[in-house]
């Protein structure tokens, strides 16, 4: 495919702040879990949330990628993604995704 489903990757956010003429961006990466695998409430309840989003999600880019892309036939790519979404629900995988987060000043100009 030759492209990524990551804006953080290379730091592309950061150069689009800058190209936009922002000053001082300052970033951090946020390790979040994806599951209700950690034992802090506060992350599980994250990490469920995460877990909701690509279980919903994971139909409509995964369909994609792997019948469109990758030629799969529908029927072994369903399979594929039900596969995933059992994986996300194994408390004894510790999934995680990282988030970018950047903020910058405005010119005053």
């Amino acid at each position: 495919m030759g492209q990524t489903f990551e804006v953080i990757d290379g730091d592309n956010y950061v150069r689009w702040l800058e190209e936009a003429g922002f000053n001082h961006v300052q970033t951090k990466l946020i390790k979040m879990p994806v599951g209700s695998w950690p034992a802090n409430k506060k992350l599980k309840e994250i990490g469920q949330a995460n877990q909701m989003s690509l279980d919903i999600g994971i139909e409509g880019f995964g369909l994609y990628v792997l019948t469109s892309v990758l030629g799969r036939d529908y029927t072994e790519a369903q399979v594929f993604l039900a596969n995933i979404r059992a994986a996300l629900k194994n408390k004894a995988y510790h999934g995680y995704c990282r988030w970018g987060v950047a903020w910058s000043q405005k010119p005053l100009n």
